[in-house]
């Protein structure tokens, strides 16, 4: 059953519906004015596998339960509401779950390291435009099949973990600017096997970077100094100038 209500001028709390909803396996309720809380029956939709409740005005934590339930949850998006406290760390570990998209809102608080690390299926994780503080997880960064993770603008700060897994890593697009990351950056994150979309900038990053590091990357963006234009202008590199950030590509023959 598919039951998609987007696009509608709906407002208010997020009723208890009239109809028994158990075989729903498509919830798209985006792009409305619902307000309140998530609603407890949503963990009652053991089917689910689609849920869309973004661009409302939704507010208050995640339940808990929500990260026991959802066994079939393949794509959860709920970005661009005023959910706020933090994200249960189970719910980076729903078996069938490969994308999570929760950009936008204000979530607070440290990511937990991730059990189960072989096991997870995620390929996409967006926690951008939040206020997540702490170091991001180790494990985050070992997840066997994530592609693309979006963590800028938040408020992430201490050192970046080094990528044991970076010959085998299905990491194409990483967003990490605007935070408080200080320290070297690590060396094995420029030979992630796939990466081709690095973005550093308005961190606190201590040590320069050697710029032949990244020739398999199509777009590399980090703030960095005149000096190291300088030095960039000695590989086969196209630079453009964007205010304090330097974007730098790769020319491809």
């Amino acid at each position: 059953m598919h039951l998609d209500l987007s696009f509608n001028g709906f407002s208010g709390p997020l009723p208890s519906w009239p109809v028994k909803l158990d075989k729903l396996v498509f919830l798209d309720l985006s792009y409305n004015g619902f307000s309140g809380p998530l609603p407890s029956w949503l963990v009652k939709l053991d089917e689910l596998e689609f849920l869309d409740l973004s661009s409302n005005n939704l507010s208050g934590p995640i339940p808990s339960s929500y990260g026991n339930k959802f066994q079939n949850l393949q794509r959860r998006m709920v970005n661009k509401n005023s959910l706020s406290g933090t994200i249960p760390s189970s719910l980076f570990s729903l078996p069938s779950l490969i994308v999570l998209v929760l950009q936008d809102n204000q979530f607070s608080g440290q990511l937990d390291q991730f059990p189960y690390t072989s096991s997870l299926v995620l390929w996409m994780i967006n926690l951008s435009n939040n206020l997540r503080s702490g170091t991001i997880p180790s494990s985050l960064l070992l997840l066997p099949s994530l592609q693309d993770l979006y963590l800028q603008d938040n408020q992430f700060s201490g050192q970046l973990s080094e990528f044991q897994n970076a010959s085998s890593s299905q990491l194409e697009t990483i967003y990490l600017s605007n935070n408080s990351l200080q320290g070297p950056i690590p060396i094995p994150i420029f030979a992630l096997a796939k990466l081709y979309y690095l973005e550093l900038s308005s961190n606190n990053f201590s040590s320069d970077v050697d710029h032949g590091l990244f020739q398999n990357l199509m777009i590399f963006q980090i703030t960095t100094s005149q000096s190291a234009i300088a030095e960039a202008k000695q590989f086969n590199l196209h630079i453009l100038r964007q205010n304090s950030t330097v974007v730098i590509k790769i020319l491809q023959h």
